[in-house]
């Protein structure tokens, strides 16, 4: 599925809060306005601001927040300091398009959890497959990434992968297809894994990326978004609402493609 694929879903108007004083947020906000529904700006510093909508969200005034005034890292963890997401881990998705590859490729993580704990896994995999099988995919295919393709005990992520994806055969993500562990080239292309000759159900058409690590996660993300034309949009799953939370070289249609997307994970 693409972002116009997505995008021409529609469910209902969800009020929206946005916290962040940018021109372009400011932007976004009246946008909303005046094509979807209602928008709450809550101006200030942003702690506070972020506070007031929660508080907001809290008394189901404000059905998704746009997020954007801090670093990405900054942002999750401030978020982790006042939301009690027990027993879920806070998981971030981004979900990016460029031009050599036929869908919108996610890449999620949980950045403060470590993925080398199998509850941890288990729930933050979860997250982000029911959040793509909300958006449209179904049977999403999950690429448990590392450096190489084969289970080696000095590599930890080639590891839990292979766990994980053991545990996806037993069915504990749903119709999901998770597997691993598998280099970068094996997730993407179908060449690669006609090629390499490796046994893989993702085939080289991973809908979702699971990197071993923020180091990686945060790298990945920033090569695709500087590798030239590209659309993309950032969530924040496993607080009390969606949120949108858009990576530092988004534009303002990244921004609003954010937003929408989180719209449409209010259930």
């Amino acid at each position: 599925m693409t972002f116009n694929e997505l995008l021409q879903k529609t469910h209902g108007r969800g009020r929206l809060g946005v916290v962040g004083t940018a021109q372009r947020i400011t932007s976004v906000a009246e946008r909303w306005r005046r094509e979807d529904g209602e928008a709450t700006h809550f101006k200030g510093a942003f702690p506070a601001a972020t506070d007031a909508a929660l508080e907001s969200v809290a008394k189901n005034e404000i059905s998704f927040l746009l997020l954007n005034g801090l670093g990405f890292l900054d942002t999750v963890r401030l978020l982790e300091e006042r939301v009690d997401t027990s027993p879920k881990p806070l998981v971030v998705m981004q979900g990016i398009e460029v031009e050599t590859y036929p869908k919108t490729l996610w890449i999620g993580i949980a950045p403060h959890s470590k993925w080398d704990n199998s509850p941890d896994v288990s729930r933050g995999i979860s997250m982000l497959v029911k959040a793509l099988q909300v958006l449209g995919e179904p049977e999403p295919r999950v690429a448990l990434l590392s450096c190489v393709e084969t289970v080696s005990p000095g590599i930890p992520s080639t590891v839990w992968a292979a766990e994980v994806a053991q545990m996806s055969r037993k069915g504990q993500f749903g119709a999901a297809i998770v597997d691993g562990p598998l280099a970068f080239d094996l997730a993407i292309s179908p060449e690669a894994v006609r090629d390499k000759g490796v046994q893989t159900r993702v085939d080289g058409r991973a809908d979702l990326l699971i990197p071993p690590d923020l180091h990686t996660y945060c790298s990945l993300v920033d090569v695709l978004h500087l590798s030239g034309e590209r659309k993309s949009a950032g969530l924040v799953l496993g607080a009390p609402c969606p949120m949108a939370l858009p990576w530092r070289y988004a534009d303002e249609e990244d921004i609003w493609r954010s937003v929408k997307v989180a719209n449409l994970l209010c259930l």
